[in-house]
């Protein structure tokens, strides 16, 4: 009972941080609060039927981004066969709207922005108490009518374009693998290769303009700040010459490839849209992974 109570009184907390910040993003023209995470995985084909049910099917992965100044939201959507829920993806979509997104390649990224871009001055990000806190991304995947027939991808996007009208309807991002960028072996060369503090019961991060080798962390939503340094005290190789103000070095993109799915459920899929799907949803390839 107490551990709960204890929960629940932290995620008090981070609603009333999350209701600051979003006073701010509208009230000050410097500053953008944005929530942001993966979605259910949604299901293709997503057919109401028991053969369809308990077999195997293709997902679509979306990455949601909602920013709390205007509800403008973004949903950076792909199948599995373009790319996964990893540090990549969480860095390529963050990166054009502005393990998944508490993980060390993604505190260098963020560092990355402030400290290389000068995109920035700084960036504070606050994590969610798991199973305990009800986001507007939550709330934007629950707008999507769950039962609704969607054959390949392009079904769920354009679904997806027309499940809000007010204040705005959702904006699709098609995701292609020539976005998704090696984001992991790129920020490689600039930081410390281990992280040097736990990230996984990290509440508040916090990175500023003025400490340039180091990113601010605390266990708790309230108290004093940690520090860590994440850049070595002697550069390590660099991408290349220094460019000029504005422009910047690109990661390679992680794969020309599809990611192959695993035989069994290649061969579930197969037979599935040859009994249920139309004619032009047939026509989709899939690559498989051997067994």
């Amino acid at each position: 009972m107490f551990q709960q109570k204890l929960h629940l009184a932290k995620t008090e907390v981070l609603y009333a941080r999350k209701k600051q910040a979003r006073l701010r993003s509208r009230t000050k023209a410097d500053t953008e609060a944005i929530c942001m995470d993966f979605g259910r995985n949604l299901p293709m084909p997503n057919l109401s039927t028991n053969d369809v049910y308990y077999s195997r099917q293709l997902s679509l992965f979306s990455f949601i981004v909602h920013k709390l100044s205007n509800s403008k939201v973004f949903f950076y959507a792909y199948p599995e066969t373009v790319g996964k829920k990893g540090a990549n993806e969480v860095c390529s979509f963050f990166d054009s709207c502005s393990g998944q997104n508490k993980n060390f390649p993604v505190v260098k990224f963020l560092h990355y922005l402030v400290h290389h871009r000068s995109k920035l001055e700084s960036i504070e990000v606050t994590f969610p108490i798991l199973g305990h806190s009800y986001l507007e991304c939550d709330k934007d995947m629950g707008i999507l009518n769950g039962k609704f027939r969607a054959e390949v991808p392009d079904d769920w996007c354009k679904h997806i374009e027309t499940a809000r009208l007010k204040p705005a309807p959702f904006l699709v991002e098609k995701v292609n693998r020539y976005m998704i960028r090696n984001w992991i072996d790129f920020l490689s060369a600039m930081y410390v290769e281990k992280c040097p503090f736990a990230t996984r019961p990290i509440r508040p991060l916090k990175i500023t303009k003025e400490y340039s080798r180091l990113v601010f962390h605390r266990y708790t939503y309230n108290g004093l700040w940690n520090s860590s340094v994440i850049v070595p005290p002697r550069k390590k190789r660099t991408t290349g010459p220094p460019l000029p103000d504005g422009q910047f070095y690109q990661p390679p993109v992680a794969t020309f490839d599809d990611t192959p799915i695993p035989l069994e459920k290649c061969k579930d899929l197969q037979k599935k849209k040859k009994k249920f799907c139309t004619s032009e949803s047939q026509l989709l390839s899939l690559n498989y992974m051997p067994n």
